[in-house]
Parts: C-alpha cells; sequence; structure tokens
C-alpha cells in the first residue's frame, strides 16, 4: 500500500524496526510512525504509538538535518549535519550508548562518539554499532551472543567501546541482526586469532 501521508514530503532514504519505521526527507526531516512504547519514535505522543509519520524535533541550538538514521527492535539511531550521534528508545542493555539502562522517549546525544567522524550505524534488536572515518568500529548495547565481538566475554556494555579485533582492518560499513554484526571492511589482514578479515 502506498503511504498517503508521505506524499509530497519528498523521502530519500528509509529504516524499519520490529514495529517502528523511519523516513528521512530530502530537507533534512526525520519522520517516525509505528510501535513507540519503549520510546524508539522519538516524539512526544499522546499514546504509545503512531499510525502518522511525525517529525522528530531536536533540542534548541542543534542541527535536526538528519543524514542518517537506523532502527534497531526499539531503538533508533541517526547522525545529524553536525557529525552527531543521537540515540532514543529503548535502553535495557545500554543499546542507546548512553552509559546506563535508562529507556529515552526524545533524542539523546551519544557522547561517547563526539569527535569520531562517524560515517555508519547498525542497531540491531538489543545492540548498536558505529563506524568511524578512520575505519575504526565502536559497539554498545547486548552482548550475550557474542553480537558485540569483544575480548570481554558476553556481558551488556553501556557506552561505545572500540573493537580491538577489528583495529587491523578499514571497516566502512556495519550491519546488526537479532544477535550478530556484519561488517565490510577495505583490507585483507589477518586478525589477532589468525583468521582472514575478508571483503
Amino acid at each position: 500500500q502506498q503511504i498517503k501521508t508521505l506524499k509530497g514530503q519528498n523521502p530519500v532514504a528509509i529504516s524499519a524496526g520490529s514495529m517502528h519505521s523511519v523516513v528521512l526527507c530530502d530537507d533534512g526531516s526525520m519522520l517516525t510512525f509505528g510501535f513507540g512504547e519503549k520510546g524508539q519514535l522519538g516524539r512526544r505522543i499522546g499514546g504509545s504509538s503512531s499510525d502518522i509519520p511525525g517529525r522528530v524535533r531536536f533540542p534548541e541550538g542543534v542541527s535536526g538535518n538528519v543524514r542518517l538514521a537506523r532502527c534497531g527492535g526499539s531503538h533508533t539511531l541517526l547522525i545529524n549535519d553536525d557529525n552527531e550521534v543521537w540515540s532514543f528508545g529503548s535502553n535495557a542493555h545500554g543499546q542507546l550508548g548512553l552509559g546506563d539502562r535508562k529507556h529515552r522517549r526524545l533524542p539523546n546525544l551519544v557522547c561517547g562518539l563526539v569527535g569520531k567522524e562517524i560515517i555508519d550505524l547498525g542497531a540491531g534488536l538489543r545492540h548498536s554499532a558505529a563506524v568511524g572515518e578512520d575505519g575504526t568500529c565502536y559497539m554498545f548495547g547486548a552482548g550475550t551472543q557474542g553480537q558485540l565481538g569483544l575480548s570481554n566475554g558476553r556481558e551488556d556494555v553501556l557506552t561505545p567501546r572500540l573493537n580491538p579485533r577489528l583495529s587491523a582492518l578499514r571497516v566502512v560499513a556495519v550491519a546488526c541482526g537479532g544477535g550478530h554484526t556484519m561488517v565490510t571492511t577495505m583490507d585483507m589482514k589477518p586478525t589477532s586469532d589468525g583468521d582472514s578479515g575478508k571483503k
């Protein structure tokens, strides 16, 4: 079915989570709709959900022009024109990267990624990832299934943490699934345990 409420909005990119969606428009605005019980719509709405796309608002003085957005299971990540990463929604496992487990209904700046020149984001069911322009990869959120790829074991990580196993590779893109993560790299170098890093 055509989403008639988006007619004339000039959408340029989309992302879909478990039960919510994001549309980016050519004027930099970000529209969200769907299930919002955990705050994943990033809007002040009367109920927990919205079947009509609505614009996400940012604090005064913050650029609301969004150039990249990713929907996770019940959370949302974005990058604005100031190259800042913002997050909102479910945070039970630290997937918002804010240093705690509190859900957020409105956009919050991910301070741990400030100055990192982030070029790509990944949002999984309960974990997240961010790729820096220098090829670094940061992971945060649920780690019980090894989806963060960190040597500290299978525990939750509440703030963005550099993945050292990928430090010998230049990561250029990341995708997070339900309980796993995939990266694309520019190099073909061995990782620390002898496995080869492949494109």
